[in-house]
């Protein structure tokens, strides 16, 4: 049963949902537009007995990621694209190994350093894999607040049952957006044994080992095979996607950019009804007298089609016509 919504921000709701999914381990570095999720972190994993670390780079980041999935504890790390990039070493020691965590990728405008404004650039990199090797990684691609929560949950779930790392790739949109998000009263949590796990011997004639360095040939093409007929049964047995009027769609997009799309035509639609009903009942001689409306109306709908250059041509005279209309009055 959900609870009340809660206003929250998307990168808040990350951190949240991977708290309620048993994540007790977080290690990070900060970068824009993803570090509320490290603010998070460190102020509830204090609260809880979990463990936070600012780490002093990426690359020390991840490689605490291996070193607590390895141990056999759930495990998060995030960061923003160029940090991906600099974790991309530790991911694909992670995949050899085949330990169980999750990286968020909350991704903003490249190539190189970029900008810091929203993007979805990193697609190749998180689904072809990224680093050296050939290697996958199960993605996740988040369309609201709401998915961001019960997708971050599911994928500690499926990290755990695949021995593999589950990238969650948000854009910057995403990141910082806020909407009400409803959680649930108990999660649907699904933490298998994990007797590969270097956590002591336990009562074992010899101690576990995690490797992901495979001298012999055979050795390491005998483990590429066994990596492949897994990515074979998650190809198989784990996509999931939610099509929405992709019928005779030349672009497709996921994510915050096809919750926009969706988002911005609702409302530019209602929009434009709204002005034809207020043509309708005033008439075109009496619309003047609702200048301020009719602006509005008609910044919203150019913003629907991503015209925010033309909308502010147009709204700045009104805004400017309505304070002069507004200051010639007796009142």
């Amino acid at each position: 049963m959900a609870q009340k919504k809660v206003l929250m921000k998307g990168n808040e709701v990350i951190a949240e949902a991977a708290l309620r999914a048993g994540c007790r381990n977080y290690f990070g570095y900060p970068i824009t537009p993803q570090t509320e999720v490290m603010h998070y972190m460190a102020k509830k994993m204090v609260q809880i007995g979990g463990n936070f670390v600012q780490a002093e780079s990426e690359v020390a980041a991840i490689n605490m990621v291996y070193g607590a999935a390895a141990a056999g504890f759930r495990v998060m790390t995030s960061s923003s694209s160029p940090g991906i990039s600099l974790k991309q070493e530790g991911i694909s020691y992670i995949a050899g190994a085949e330990l169980p965590a999750v990286a968020v990728n909350i991704v903003r405008a490249g190539p190189g350093l970029g900008g810091i404004q929203p993007s979805q650039g990193d697609y190749f990199q998180a689904t072809k894999g990224g680093g050296h090797g050939d290697f996958r990684n199960i993605v996740i691609a988040p369309a609201s607040v709401q998915e961001l929560y019960e997708l971050t949950v599911e994928a500690f779930n499926l990290a755990d049952k695949y021995r593999m790392l589950c990238m969650i790739l948000g854009d910057g949109t995403l990141g910082q957006m806020m909407e009400p998000v409803a959680f649930r009263d108990e999660e649907p949590i699904v933490e298998p044994e994990k007797p590969w796990a270097a956590c002591g011997r336990g009562g074992r004639a010899e101690h576990n080992t995690i490797t992901s360095i495979y001298i012999q040939p055979d050795d390491l093409e005998r483990k590429n095979q066994e990596l492949v007929d897994k990515y074979k049964i998650i190809e198989r047995d784990e996509v999931r996607y939610e099509a929405i009027g992709i019928e005779d769609a030349h672009v497709i997009a996921d994510g915050g950019l096809g919750k926009l799309y969706y988002e911005n035509g609702v409302i530019g639609f209602s929009l434009f009804i709204y002005l034809l009903i207020l043509v309708l009942t005033d008439g075109i001689k009496n619309i003047r007298s609702r200048y301020v409306e009719v602006g509005i109306i008609i910044v919203g709908l150019l913003q629907s089609i991503g015209s925010n250059m033309l909308a502010f041509q147009i709204c700045a005279p009104i805004f400017w016509f309505a304070v002069g209309r507004c200051a010639d009055t007796k009142d």
